[in-house]
């Protein structure tokens, strides 16, 4: 008798090494594609809340430094930065990166990046590629390329 179902159930028996094989394969590209759709989805909610909160900010209170070292219009212009990099790495376009090749496995450092990143009351220094220039910035200009 032949047990039919996906490579992950406890009891899934091939019934065949090919159909093994194909099995794998397709679970993975589905959970790939899972994934993707939910990094996608949550990309564009995130976008969709930061463009609110541009919408919502006073034009004089776009570029008034308030406590902080930055602006919102210095965070908005980082934002930006950190997508467009993000899009062209995602193209394959990894010149921004050249400096930094590892052989490694693209998720590698995963659990270090949501430590750093996951602890909102820790204070990052941007560095040069992605930090904001100096000076006031447009926000429609800003808003256009962010939402983009």
């Amino acid at each position: 008798m032949v047990v039919r179902g996906r490579p992950w159930q406890k009891n899934h028996l091939p019934s065949t090494p090919l159909s093994f094989i194909i099995d794998t394969i397709t679970a993975a590209k589905e959970q790939h594609m899972r994934s993707i759709e939910r990094i996608i989805s949550d990309l564009k909610e995130s976008t969709e809340k930061v463009l609110e909160a541009v919408d919502n900010t006073p034009d004089e209170a776009f570029n008034r430094k308030t406590g902080g070292k930055w602006r919102v219009g210095d965070h908005l212009a980082h934002l930006a930065i950190i997508d467009d990099l993000t899009v062209q790495v995602m193209n394959g376009d990894t010149t921004a990166l050249e400096d930094r090749k590892e052989n490694r496995e693209p998720d590698a450092r995963v659990k270090l990046i949501q430590r750093i990143f996951g602890d909102l009351d820790r204070k990052l220094q941007a560095p040069e590629p992605v930090a904001p220039k100096e000076g006031e910035k447009n926000k429609e200009q800003l808003r256009r390329q962010f939402s983009e």
